[in-house]
């Protein structure tokens, strides 16, 4: 009887310190403007415009919808706009972002379109403040480094914005460095996705790392809304940002978010989000 009812108590003193550990930041009255927009997955891509190209994010600008961009590390340390790990997909080159100096990137063409990889710099210039940015940091190389890099030229520029990031530790560096920036946790169930099965991918999947991250928002794949860890978390009401809305009836799905990201490709998915007013 009584192993029973300690088993029980402790099974319910578990549960009670995960819960804990999924708490975000308090919601917070300076993400409240920078949740009023929808933003473009890529910069207003498609057809003649490549994703994170200079066009897309005029584009973008033009309809007046906020902008999700990558931004990762050149061979020569500049904070480039990009988002796979590797040139090939989007360039045809044979080759990973940070084996290429920014110079270098910026002489391939993007998708055929002769447009190159710009700089996070010359992406700023463009947007001027004109619609909120959201800047996901990659993880995959010199992580310090990178936010130490971006957060120094976000520091000059004037417009609206703020973070995101898939690696916690990314995200806790802003908590602890620019504490004022709005940033987020972006989410998708990663353990055992194509063969993904280390604990560091088990840690992401769970969220145990949120109490160190504490962000701000929850950046959320459409697919993931159900599953458990992310439903918890949810329960502390943070903001709320789902990605990546591809088709109007992806937007039912968000339903109840604060905004989403989206593509505009194959249907008019610009003229349904606005529609629906996110």
């Amino acid at each position: 009887m009584y192993t029973v009812l300690y088993i029980a108590i402790g099974l319910l003193s578990l549960f009670a310190l995960y819960f804990l550990l999924l708490m975000p930041r308090a919601k917070r009255k300076e993400a409240v403007p920078l949740m009023s927009a929808a933003y473009a997955h890529r910069g207003l891509w498609g057809k003649r415009l490549a994703e994170n190209s200079l066009s897309a994010f005029r584009a973008a600008v033009e309809a007046g919808v906020g902008i999700e961009l990558d931004v990762q590390l050149s061979a020569d340390g500049e904070v480039v706009v990009f988002h796979d790990d590797h040139l090939g997909r989007v360039t045809g080159e044979n080759a990973r972002v940070r084996e290429k100096t920014a110079k270098e990137l910026a002489a391939l063409s993007l998708s055929g379109t002769g447009e190159g990889v710009p700089t996070l710099k010359e992406v700023l210039a463009v947007v001027d403040g004109k619609v909120p940015l959201l800047v996901e940091l990659k993880s995959d190389y010199a992580r310090t480094l990178l936010c130490e890099k971006t957060a120094a030229i976000l520091d000059t520029y004037k417009g609206p914005y703020m973070i995101e990031s898939f690696h916690p530790l990314i995200v806790r560096w802003f908590r602890r460095h620019r504490p004022a920036v709005v940033r987020g946790q972006l989410y998708s169930w990663v353990y055992g996705k194509r063969g993904n099965r280390s604990l560091s991918f088990l840690i992401l999947s769970l969220l145990l790392l949120n109490v160190a991250a504490r962000p701000d928002f929850m950046a959320y794949d459409v697919e993931c809304q159900r599953v458990l860890p992310l439903r918890l978390c949810l329960l502390w009401r943070p903001y709320r940002v789902v990605w990546t809305v591809r088709k109007k009836e992806q937007l039912l799905a968000a339903k109840g978010a604060d905004t989403v990201i989206f593509e505009s490709i194959e249907e008019d998915v610009l003229g349904a989000v606005k529609e629906e007013n996110l």
